[in-house]
């Protein structure tokens, strides 16, 4: 699909809305896998390590282990046993999470080292393709597609997707200097989706302007150790707020559908940094008007929200 729109794009680089949501979405298919796929390298790197704390033994200790869990069994569960058994338990998770079970306990202790360069390279190989695809979306947008964006609405979402793609790639990559690199790539590009999404009263509600407020908020929270948090607390909590007293404003159904689910995600990235933070002024941050909305018309209806 990128390759097709980036070919589409040098004869007519005035996308239609259509058009831009394939880019758009292609982009960020590519990102979310890459994301998936550390997320599960981390599950392995974690389990890894779990069994290096754990002794090597052989079948005949195994099989010794079992006569022992089972006598205890039938004298009494002693608290021995119980920790025996909660041990047994978390080799048996790490061994599903490693193996699949076909791979015994001991084949993975004699190949840690082999199976932890493995997870390793593979992480690094995740991040590389992340940060490629990164400078790829840059060039694109930056090059091509901004220039001939038609409305606020184009510009604002090939902005939200380079904060998005930067954000992911920044949260991912070891490197202090490009994770510092990428963050500000991504803090100037969600401001300036913002500054086109708000120079359109008829884009502040919908599923585009809210999904980048969410985003920026999340970047916010996460970076310089959180010091921001309550900036960014500010900044989707006034979103919130004007969302419910225009809610009139959203065009259809199923975009009232989506507002309704990012409101959502909102409300509990409030409530769970609050509570962070000690904060105690939740209901003053959603607003009065927070209160008949969610007792009429639930906020977590409708389809999930894309790359939060």
């Amino acid at each position: 699909v990128i390759r097709v729109m980036k070919k589409l794009a040098q004869v007519h680089p005035n996308l239609d809305s259509t058009q831009r949501s394939l880019v758009v979405d292609a982009y960020t298919n590519l990102a979310n896998e890459a994301c998936a796929a550390r997320k599960t390298l981390d599950g392995c790197s974690s389990a890894l390590a779990a069994l290096s704390a754990e002794p090597a033994c052989s079948s005949e200790e195994q099989g010794a282990e079992k006569s022992a869990v089972a006598e205890s069994e039938e004298q009494s569960l002693s608290r021995d046993g119980e920790e025996k058994q909660t041990r047994e338990e978390a080799a048996l998770s790490t061994l599903k999470t490693l193996g699949l079970g076909l791979v015994s306990a001991t084949q993975l202790h004699e190949f840690t080292a082999f199976f932890e360069f493995c997870v390793n390279l593979y992480k690094q190989r995740v991040t590389d393709d992340l940060f490629a695809l990164n400078e790829d979306v840059d060039r694109f947008v930056l090059g091509v597609l901004l220039p001939q964006a038609e409305n606020h609405e184009a510009t604002a979402a090939y902005q939200q997707l380079r904060g998005d793609v930067s954000r992911h790639t920044a949260a991912l990559t070891k490197n202090a200097e490009i994770r510092r690199r990428m963050e500000e790539r991504a803090l100037r590009a969600y401001e300036s989706a913002l500054q086109s999404t708000e120079q359109d009263d008829e884009l502040k509600v919908t599923p585009l302007h809210l999904g980048i407020v969410l985003n920026y908020g999340v970047l916010l929270k996460s970076i310089n150790q959180g010091q921001q948090t309550n900036r960014a607390i500010e900044l989707i909590a006034a979103a919130f707020r004007y969302s419910v007293e225009n809610m009139y404003h959203v065009r259809n159904e199923e975009e009232y559908q989506r507002v309704l689910v990012i409101l959502s995600l909102l409300r509990d990235n409030i409530e769970k940094w609050c509570a962070e933070t000690g904060r105690t002024d939740v209901q003053a941050l959603l607003g009065m008007d927070y209160r008949s909305l969610s007792s009429g018309q639930s906020l977590d209806a409708g389809s999930t929200a894309s790359f939060a």
